[in-house]
């Protein structure tokens, strides 16, 4: 299932050059992959005049902007977060952020995208003094207009792990109409997720719908969806609805964390229906009861 996320994730970055190139001052640029980082300094192997080795040391501090497709690394972080590995997902989201903090407000630097994902993996972990301390440094930067929306999104979980599903609703809102789709479903899911804890399991609905309904392309989200709604048809007692949607599930993502869990939500409806009045759950989920055999007494 991981594989074939990443390849969805992969092809909603299409189209980015496979060079990672770092610009300096006078129109000058080096790959990455021809250097080394040392400390704050860019090294890089030459030969000189003579026709000898040596190493030339840049100070990443002159770069002045990149040109780096979006790291691999925070591909999988972010499948990483959806199954709430935040322990993995903070070494991949860390490794990118240590090596663009030499670069962090440079155009084309993934520093603060990094730091937002590294931001949630500690708030998910429940590692406040660490999440505390990131958010500080967000709230204070001068972030480009493209993460403004996201750091609300991550104020909002932080708010929801806090047991706070007001605030973290109000945070929420602000990021449902954002241009970039990803962070937007991500806005959705969450919502559903508070409402359905929040016994409201209509608005829940609703803010899982959206995703599949508007933003199918983001294929990571799409079991998640399903789950939360088939999630919230069992909130509403609609049960023949509810199995309908975990079948679905359980056959369309096959050995993925949802369809496993969704295996057991499953388990839970038709261990009810059928201890409510000892008719099968199938039966039940029908809306039937098959008559009992006819004892001797009854006739």
């Amino acid at each position: 299932m991981i594989k074939k996320t990443l390849i969805l994730l992969a092809l909603s970055w299409a189209g980015s050059a496979s060079a990672q190139l770092l610009y300096f001052d006078k129109g000058a640029d080096v790959e990455w992959d021809e250097v080394t980082l040392s400390g704050t300094n860019l090294q890089k192997r030459v030969k000189t005049s003579d026709g000898r080795d040596a190493i030339t040391s840049i100070p990443a501090a002159q770069v002045t902007r990149v040109d780096w497709p979006y790291p691999d690394e925070l591909q999988q972080a972010l499948v990483l977060i959806l199954q709430k590995n935040y322990g993995e997902a903070l070494k991949k989201a860390s490794a990118v952020r240590d090596i663009h903090s030499n670069w962090k407000d440079k155009p084309g630097s993934w520093y603060y995208q990094a730091t937002l994902y590294a931001a949630e993996c500690h708030i998910g972990k429940g590692d406040a003094a660490e999440s505390d301390k990131i958010l500080t440094e967000l709230r204070t930067a001068q972030l480009p207009s493209t993460y403004q929306k996201a750091l609300s999104f991550v104020q909002g979980l932080e708010e929801w792990m806090k047991k706070k599903p007001g605030p973290a609703l109000t945070k929420l809102i602000r990021v449902l109409d954002a241009d970039d789709s990803l962070l937007a479903a991500r806005a959705h899911l969450l919502s559903g997720e508070i409402q359905l804890a929040n016994q409201a399991p209509k608005e829940a609905m609703e803010a899982y719908l959206q995703i599949p309904v508007f933003y199918g392309a983001q294929g990571p989200l799409m079991a998640p969806a399903e789950l939360g709604v088939a999630k919230s048809l069992q909130a509403l007692q609609r049960f023949p609805d509810a199995i309908s949607a975990l079948d679905r599930l359980i056959a369309r993502y096959k050995d993925s964390p949802e369809a496993a869990e969704a295996t057991k939500v499953k388990a839970e409806i038709e261990s009810a229906l059928v201890g409510g009045g000892g008719a099968r759950a199938e039966d039940k989920a029908e809306g039937t009861t098959k008559p009992e055999a006819e004892t001797p007494a009854d006739k």
